[in-house]
């Protein structure tokens, strides 16, 4: 004998989880983790779940430059970039995280990306 099917109730919507993730670049790391440790240090009161910061790969950009032009190729100076990042990614942000992550002053070497992402 077969059991009868169970009711379930229709589509219920779920909450969404939602993260919100603070990419920093730098060119100089010191300045850069100082940063992170002040964003890190503002979401700390609210008892946010944070997780950061995680160094993602340093973009390097190389220069190779002439020192005298014409016959004296082999005379090069070479020049390198490198672009230092780091991840920081806050789960379930309210609104008051969110304020005070925007009242940080940034510094003008950093450069900064704010996604907020669902899960």
């Amino acid at each position: 004998m077969s059991q009868p099917e169970r009711h379930t109730p229709g589509n219920k919507k779920k909450l969404h989880n939602q993260n919100l993730r603070i990419k920093i670049s730098a060119y100089n790391n010191g300045v850069l983790y100082t940063f992170a440790k002040k964003v890190k240090a503002s979401v700390k009161p609210f008892w946010s779940e944070l997780s950061g910061p995680i160094p993602l790969p340093t973009q390097n950009d190389r220069y190779t430059v002439p020192t005298s032009p014409h016959v004296y190729k082999t005379a090069q100076e070479h020049f390198e970039k490198k672009l230092h990042t780091v991840l920081i990614v806050i789960k379930n942000p309210n609104a008051e995280v969110v304020k005070a992550i925007s009242e940080i002053s940034i510094p003008d070497s950093i450069q900064i990306k704010i996604q907020l992402q669902n899960d």
